[in-house]
């Protein structure tokens, strides 16, 4: 059963992290990568909460996989 658990966390928060990122971006409409745009993309993004959650399930993914 425990090994069938640490194989769905990290398989369920990638996934969620996924989809809030998808969420995130969409709201943003669209998006300049040009150079001179780029760094006032960066607060933009630290500034969306789905992003944010989607970067902490990542992470909570990350780890849940190294172990």
């Amino acid at each position: 059963m425990s090994l069938y658990l640490f194989l769905l966390i990290p398989i369920l928060t990638a996934a969620t992290a996924q989809i809030l990122f998808k969420k995130g971006i969409a709201s943003f409409g669209s998006l300049d990568f040009s150079l001179s745009n780029l760094f006032s993309l960066i607060p933009r993004i630290l500034q969306n909460g789905w992003l944010l959650v989607g970067m902490i399930l990542f992470g909570i993914s990350f780890l849940t996989y190294l172990f």
